[in-house]
């Protein structure tokens, strides 16, 4: 007999294909049926689309098709079920894979941990839903449970493993989660798809996601066949049909038959085979589709999200789950007519069923991350589709609930949720905003139980970042600098923020932190070095006479090093924000993945080139030059000298190529009148410029200084009397030598980085560049040496698997670098662990709800891999057990609550 493991790869493979990649023409047609797809056209689907079977030939996936039939004909005649061979029935499928995924303990459906891995590549693709009903329709049927009424299971299943469990329940934080990135979206998102069939701003939405994508993914299964015209708003229309028809059906209701003129279920269900077929006369009937799924709601009730909620009496069970139950009772309802021996429902309609939950499939797919496509770019194409559907403020109040309150409210071991929003630019929306999320209180009923819930959770201001995309390289402005009016709007931002900490300072209490999230590529740590600092060194003082509290200190995070297309580059920006956003003990880094990524795989990873920005290179080039001086890095002679030959052929293009002798002339005698009197007027005096690495270096650290003190090409402090605000535009933490500002060559490169177009147009360009083993060296010892510097600071990372996974090159679990930052636990070796810099670390979902994941499965799905890592387990079961512990104290250990 197979290993169960090999068995359940290849079921999870035919349940990937045959729930999400069927034509579904073919079965509106008549021309598929669920109970008996052939193996031929299983493995056809597995040929083309499977990357597991991507060195398979054709005849070698019909052999595993034929396998598979087997598997599923002899598993049925066991259980009294029949199945023919030859064929595969696709819920005879769910359901063996449900058995061998999942298991019920005390009547909660739970993951088989030593099966979790598994489990989390099939959700990716088809999501829990439907497995996670089918399971309990299978097991209420087993046992001879009468139907159920209960359906607000967790939306994230739990697992099995009791070990891990216990752990947990010791406590643990979650500190890196999008508010609202952080619920389940896609099932809110259907509930309001499936309840308004003809809803203009859908429909303009699918429009838009149909725009972005039809062109750019091959790998989409309605691209061929029949059904090639179809578009997203079609097919949500379609399913919307086909629910409204079986949730009438299952509850014997009926309204075509004013149509039809025929009350048969018959003549009803070919009826509704027409406006599926015919995508012309399915527009013409949408009103009176819609007014058939509003004729399912109880005459005169209140308003519900679902209709489907409506349908029948549920008992009450996890209240902010409630919503989910309609869609799951049809499910459920639907699942355990097709495995009666005897059904209700005809063959037709269990196949129009199966269409419906393809349709739902392929519209998910392009709501949430299930493919592995890298980079930060594609994952921000599908995240922002987030809000597409979700409906409004009701939906929001919902998602407040779903994604802090139910959590916490259920797991008393969860000791602190940090949930991140991004702030709008106005004082009354921040008030409103953040008082809205406030409001749920009032709706759990507040009192001591809500208070005692508020200590547990609180807010960071999150900043989204905006590349300038080179456009302020040619707007011919002579003093606007490098994202000039993106800094103009974190500036104002900034002010807003801090008005809103002095005017409402008890609602202020809730926001401990700010951050900055989202692209990095194209926009720098130096554009929030005025801001954090402005941000971070605000206080205020407690109004005792009105008896108003003191607003927290502002604590920092940044996200930073997850996505970049140099690891030099990722690890530059890492520096560049400890330093130019002063970063101190008790801050964090996001991500971070540049820290910790193996150098060599990565650069092999990208064929040995890299195409970026000629101005990043060269910024590249020269901070390995200063960050292995600075470091005293041994053994670095050739490196140096490459380094060097790099930075003088690219310098000599990008600056010395647009900088024009006389002006500098000009600049030198305007500085010398300037600074007649002071000290380091003999700076200028009678000095010619020239410009070395060294000079370069020097004037990057001025970067996190405000472009504004260098308008005039050198450093002018009298800028700092500006207004109130100006004291934050220099750093006066980095440079640890101030008078570097005064140094003419430095400042100048300072202005020319900022100001001259010409820099700025042909540091825009793009390079592709071939890594050389000297560059791969400096990298290496580079990340070490930046390892030590942020773990003597005594700042933390936070992690995220999933996320970091879907993001970086990295494609499995156990290939995630956090072993590198933190190995206490799993490794004895005193040599082993003196070289790790025991970086404090934690783990963090990020935005659960792109990737359909939870606090407790990330460590479960961290622990498993490291469990099966290679051919032989590396550690053992008590080893990393002990690493998730030291992880968990290190995350509560975490926390922005102190003051």
């Amino acid at each position: 007999m197979r290993e169960n493991s090999e068995i359940v790869e290849e079921l999870c493979a035919f349940a990937d294909a045959l729930f999400r990649d069927v034509n579904i023409a073919q079965i509106l047609g008549g021309h598929t049926y669920f109970d008996s797809v052939s193996c031929h056209d299983a493995a056809d689907l597995l040929f083309k689309r499977q990357k597991r079977y991507e060195y398979c030939s054709k005849l070698e996936c019909e052999h595993i098709a034929d396998s598979v039939s087997r598997y599923i004909c002899d598993k049925d005649a066991r259980q009294m079920r029949s199945s023919r061979h030859g064929t595969i029935h696709v819920f005879e499928l769910l359901s063996d894979l449900a058995d061998l995924l999942l298991t019920q303990d005390n009547g909660e459906v739970r993951c088989r941990y030593t099966n979790i891995l598994h489990w989390r590549n099939l959700i990716q693709s088809i999501g829990e839903e439907l497995p996670v009903t089918a399971m309990y329709a299978i097991k209420d049927m087993e046992y001879g449970r009468p139907p159920r009424t209960d359906f607000t299971w967790d939306y994230v299943t739990r697992h099995n493993n009791e070990m891990l469990n216990r752990l947990l329940r010791r406590g643990v934080s979650e500190h890196h989660m999008h508010l609202w990135a952080s619920t389940p979206y896609f099932q809110i998102s259907w509930l309001n798809l499936m309840n308004k069939a003809a809803f203009s701003p859908y429909i303009r939405s699918f429009e838009r996601i149909n725009s972005e994508d039809w062109g750019l993914e091959q790998r989409w299964p309605l691209r061929e066949g029949p059904d090639a015209s179809s578009s997203f708003a079609l097919m949500y229309q379609q399913a919307a049909l086909i629910r409204v028809y079986l949730c009438a059906r299952l509850k014997g209701r009926s309204f075509l038959d004013q149509r039809t003129g025929e009350s048969g279920a018959a003549e009803q269900g070919a009826f509704v085979l027409r406006l599926l077929r015919n995508p012309q006369l399915l527009q013409l009937e949408l009103s009176r589709i819609q007014a058939w799924i509003s004729a399912l709601r109880e005459p005169g009730s209140a308003p519900c999200i679902d209709y489907a909620l409506r349908l029948f009496p549920f008992t009450s069970g996890q209240e902010e789950h409630q919503v989910f139950s309609g869609e799951r009772w049809f499910l459920y309802s639907m699942l355990q007519d097709i495995y009666q021996t005897v059904s209700s429902l005809e063959r037709e309609e269990h196949n129009l069923f199966y269409a419906y939950l393809l349709l739902q499939v392929q519209i998910r797919c392009r709501l949430v991350q299930v493919d592995d496509k890298s980079g930060f770019d594609h994952f921000q194409r599908i995240q922002r589709r987030k809000s597409y559907f979700l409906g409004g403020i009701e939906e929001k109040r919902l998602i407040m609930r779903l994604a802090v309150w139910a959590p916490l409210l259920k797991a008393p071991h969860l000791l602190e949720v940090e949930a991140r929003i991004v702030p709008p630019e106005t004082l009354e929306r921040l008030f409103e905003n953040i008082a809205q999320l406030e409001s749920v209180d009032a709706e759990n009923g507040g009192g001591s139980e809500a208070d005692s819930l508020k200590k547990r959770y609180y807010y960071v201001l999150s900043f989204a970042k905006e590349d300038d995309g080179g456009a302020d390289a040619n707007s011919g402005e002579l003093f606007e600098y490098r994202h000039y009016r993106y800094r103009q709007k974190l500036e104002r931002q900034g002010r807003t923020i801090r008005m809103f900490r002095e005017l409402y300072p008890t609602l202020a209490q809730r926001v401990r932190g700010i951050d900055a999230c989202s692209q990095e590529i194209g926009c720098r740590p130096e554009n929030f070095a005025f801001l954090f600092r402005m941000l971070g060194s605000h206080t205020q003082e407690a109004d005792s006479s009105l008896r108003l509290p003191r607003p927290p200190k502002l604590w920092k995070t940044y996200h930073v090093g997850e996505d970049f297309l140099d690891l030099v580059d990722g690890l530059r920006a890492i520096d560049e924000a400890v330093n130019f956003l002063n970063l101190s003990s008790g801050d964090r880094l996001g991500h971070a993945l540049a820290l910790s990524l193996e150098p060599r795989d990565w650069y092999e990873r990208k064929n040995g080139q890299i195409s970026l920005r000629k101005q990043d290179y060269l910024d590249n080039v020269a901070w390995l030059y200063l960050m292995i001086r600075q470091h005293r890095i041994p053994e670095m002679e050739q490196a140096v000298l490459y380094l060097k030959a790099q930075f003088q052929y690219y310098f000599r293009q990008i600056y010395l190529n647009h900088i024009d002798e006389e002006d500098v002339e000009q600049l030198v005698k305007s500085g010398e009148e300037r600074y007649q009197g002071k000290p380091f007027a003999r700076n200028y005096v009678s000095h010619k410029l020239s410009f070395s690495i060294e000079d370069y270096c020097r004037g990057w650290m001025l970067r996190g200084d405000h472009p504004e003190l260098y308008k005039t090409g050198y450093f002018w402090e009298h800028e700092l009397l500006a207004d109130g605000w100006s004291r934050f535009k220099v750093n006066e933490a980095f440079p640890v030598d101030s008078s570097v500002r005064y140094i003419p060559e430095c400042s100048f490169l300072n202005f020319c980085y900022h100001y001259n177009s010409g820099v700025r147009k042909t540091g825009a360009e793009y390079i592709t560049v071939t890594v050389t083993r000297e560059y791969i060296q400096c990298a290496e010892a580079v990340q070490r040496a930046l390892q030590s510097g942020i773990a003597k600071r005594g700042l933390s990372v936070e992690c995220n698997p999933t996320s970091n996974m879907k993001i970086s090159t990295f494609r499995w679990y156990d290939k995630h670098p956090i072993v590198r930052l933190y190995n206490k636990g799993l490794v004895h070796s005193k040599e082993e662990l003196r070289q790790c810099p025991q970086i404090s670390v934690s783990l963090n979902t990020d935005d659960s709800g792109v990737f359909f994941t939870s606090l407790e499965s990330e460590y479960a799905v961290m622990a498993r891999a490291l469990e099966v890592k290679g051919e032989e387990a590396m550690y053992c079961n008590w080893e990393i057990y002990d690493w998730l512990d030291g992880i968990r104290e290190l995350g509560n250990a975490q926390s922005f609550q102190a003051d």
